[in-house]
C-alpha cells in the first residue's frame, strides 16, 4: 500500500512546484501558463492548463507537482495527494530542493502580516536543509532592522529576532547590535511601553553584548522617578536587577529608588545609599534630600558640601540651578526648621517649662506633631510651656515663623521672648488678654511672625495668613548676640492649642 501524504505535506510540494527553479526544464507550454496563472491567483484557469498537460504526460515530476499544487489550492486535498505522490515517485531528489524552497516562500512573506508564516518557513527550511540556519538568521536579523527604522509596534520585527536566535545561536552580538539601535529609537520617541518591552524580550537575552544596557534601564527608571512614578522605576530596576549581571551587582536598585524618592528617608538611608552608589543617577537626588535636612537642622556647613557635591559630580542633574540657588541661600540662612523630624531638634531648641521663660506652669501635651511644634493645654490649671532657640544671633537677621491658633478659649495669648530670661521681658505677640483681642481681630487662625534684629533692639510684626499688612507691630529695644524663645500661656480660666512651624532665621538687610 503506498502512503498516504497528510496535507502540512501537501502544501509543502506546492511550494516546492511554485518557488523551485530548477526542478526541470520548463519548456511545455501548458507548464509555464499554469504557473503564471497561479502567481495571479486564477488557480481555475492554471486547472485547466496544467489538466492537459498531466493528461499527456502523466509521468511528469514538474508537471504533477503543479497539478499537486493547484489541487490544493482549490481544497482537493485527496486530488492533490495523489498528483504529490505521483511526482515523488518519478522523482525521489526533489527533497533536495526543499530547504531552498521553503526559506523562498518565507521571503515572499515579508513586509505582509504572516509574520507566523515567516517563522514557520524558515524553521522548515532549516530542518530540510540546517545548512541554511546561518544565511536565514542573518536574513531575518536584516529584516527586523528594517521594520524597526519605521517604529511600528515592534511585536513582528521582535519575532523575526527571536527566530533568528533560535536558527543560529551564535549570532547573539549581531541581534544585540539590532534590539539597542531599536530601543534608543523607541526610547528617544518616549514610547516607554515598546521600549520596555524590547528590553524585556530583546535584549535582556542578549545582555552580555550590550555594554549600554545599564546605563539605558537606569535612565529609564530616573525619567520615571523624575515624574513622580517612583514604584514604577522602582519594578522597572527590580526587574532589570534579576535579569541583567551588572545591575544585580549593585544588590538592590529598587531599594535605591525607594530611597531616593522618599521625602520620609532619614539621613541614614540617604547616607549609605550615596556611600554604596556614588556614581548612580539617582544619588544627586539623595544628595538633595540630605543637604535639605542638614539645613532643617542647622547643619549649614554639612549642607553646603552636599549641594557642592552635586554641582561638580552631576552638572546635568535637571535640578542643578536650584541646588546653586540653595547653596546661595545658605550664606544667609541661619536656622531653618519645618519640624519635618518625628522629635524636636535638641540642637535648635530646647523645650523649658514656662517659668522659665517668664510665664507660669506647663502644657499638659506638647512635642512635634504633623510637621508642626504643637502645644494644647485643655486643662485649666496649666498654665504655659516654651520653645528656646539654642544658638545666638546678631543684628541684621529676620526671623519669621508660622503661628496657628487652633482652639482658644478664656484669657491666653502666644508670647514672644528675646534674652530670656532677666535680660528681656515676654513680649505678647496675639491673644485675647483681659478683654482685648490682639494680633487684628478674630481668632482662632493662622499668621505669620517676623522680627527684624538691630544693634538697639528689634521690631516686631504680626500679619494675618493671606495679608501684607501688619495686624500688630511693636518695637523693642535690646543688645546682641540675640536668642528668642515661643510660648503659650493661659489665665485659669483658659484652655489654648497652638503650633508653631516653617521657622527661619536669615541675614537681611534689615536692622543694619
Amino acid at each position: 500500500m503506498k502512503p498516504k501524504l497528510d496535507l502540512p505535506v501537501i502544501r509543502f510540494l506546492a511550494l516546492i512546484a511554485v518557488l523551485s527553479l530548477g526542478l526541470a526544464a520548463c519548456g511545455d507550454r501548458d507548464i509555464k501558463d499554469a504557473r503564471e496563472f497561479i502567481e495571479r491567483g486564477d488557480y481555475q484557469a492554471a486547472l485547466t492548463r496544467i489538466s492537459l498537460y498531466v493528461q499527456k504526460e502523466p509521468d511528469s515530476a514538474e508537471g504533477q507537482l503543479v497539478y499537486g499544487t493547484v489541487l490544493a489550492h482549490l481544497g482537493r486535498d485527496k486530488d492533490a495527494d495523489e498528483a504529490f505522490r505521483k511526482a515523488l515517485a518519478s522523482d525521489g531528489g526533489l527533497k533536495a530542493k526543499a530547504g531552498q524552497a521553503w526559506f523562498a516562500a518565507a521571503k515572499t512573506q515579508t513586509g505582509g502580516k504572516k509574520t507566523s508564516l515567516v517563522e514557520e518557513y524558515l524553521r522548515k527550511a532549516a530542518a530540510v536543509d540546517p545548512s541554511l540556519a546561518n544565511e536565514m538568521a542573518r536574513w531575518a536579523i536584516s529584516q527586523a532592522d528594517a521594520q524597526f527604522a519605521e517604529l511600528p509596534p515592534p511585536l513582528r520585527p521582535l519575532k523575526l529576532l527571536e527566530t533568528a536566535a533560535a536558527l543560529d545561536k551564535s549570532l547573539g552580538k549581531e541581534i544585540a547590535g539590532v534590539c539597542e539601535k531599536a530601543i534608543l529609537a523607541y526610547k528617544s520617541r518616549d514610547r516607554l511601553l515598546e521600549t520596555i518591552g524590547l528590553i524585556n524580550r530583546c535584549a535582556f537575552p542578549h545582555a552580555e553584548h550590550i555594554a549600554s544596557l545599564e546605563t539605558i534601564i537606569e535612565e529609564i527608571a530616573v525619567g520615571q522617578f523624575r515624574m513622580g512614578y517612583v514604584d514604577d522605576a522602582a519594578q522597572i530596576l527590580s526587574t532589570a536587577s534579576d535579569k541583567t549581571p551588572g545591575i544585580a551587582s549593585k544588590e538592590s536598585y529598587a531599594y535605591i529608588v525607594k530611597v531616593a524618592g522618599n521625602a520620609q528617608a532619614g539621613a541614614p538611608e540617604l547616607t549609605d545609599f550615596v556611600t554604596r552608589f556614588p556614581q548612580s543617577q539617582f544619588t544627586p537626588w539623595a544628595l538633595m534630600r540630605l543637604a535639605d535636612l542638614a539645613v532643617s537642622e542647622g547643619k549649614q556647613e554639612e549642607a553646603r558640601g552636599f549641594y557642592q557635591r552635586i554641582i561638580n559630580e552631576f552638572p546635568n542633574f535637571p535640578k542643578v540651578l536650584d541646588v546653586r540657588a540653595k547653596l546661595g541661600e545658605l550664606d544667609s540662612i541661619f536656622l531653618v526648621d519645618n519640624f519635618d523630624s518625628a522629635s524636636l531638634n535638641k540642637t535648635l531648641w530646647t523645650e523649658v517649662v514656662a517659668t522659665d521663660v517668664g510665664m507660669d506652669g506647663h502644657f499638659a501635651k506638647h512635642g512635634v506633631r504633623e510637621g508642626a511644634y504643637y502645644l494644647s493645654q485643655t486643662d485649666k490649671k496649666d498654665v504655659g510651656t516654651a520653645i528656646m532657640s539654642n544658638r545666638t544671633f546678631g543684628a541684621g537677621y529676620t526671623l519669621t515663623a508660622g503661628i496657628e491658633v487652633v482652639a482658644a478659649d478664656g484669657t491666653w495669648n502666644v508670647g514672644f521672648g528675646v534674652n530670656i530670661p532677666a535680660k528681656s521681658p515676654q513680649k505678647e505677640v496675639l491673644g485675647l488678654w483681659g478683654g482685648v483681642t490682639k494680633g487684628g481681630g478674630s481668632l482662632p487662625g493662622k499668621y505669620k511672625l517676623v522680627v527684624d534684629f538691630r544693634e538697639d533692639g528689634y521690631d516686631m510684626r504680626v500679619f494675618r495668613e493671606g495679608s501684607t499688612v501688619a495686624a500688630m507691630q511693636q518695637t523693642h529695644p535690646a543688645k546682641p548676640p540675640y536668642y528668642f524663645s515661643l510660648a503659650g500661656r493661659t489665665g485659669e480660666d483658659g484652655t489654648l492649642t497652638i503650633k508653631f512651624d516653617n521657622i527661619q532665621i536669615k541675614k537681611t538687610a534689615a536692622g543694619k
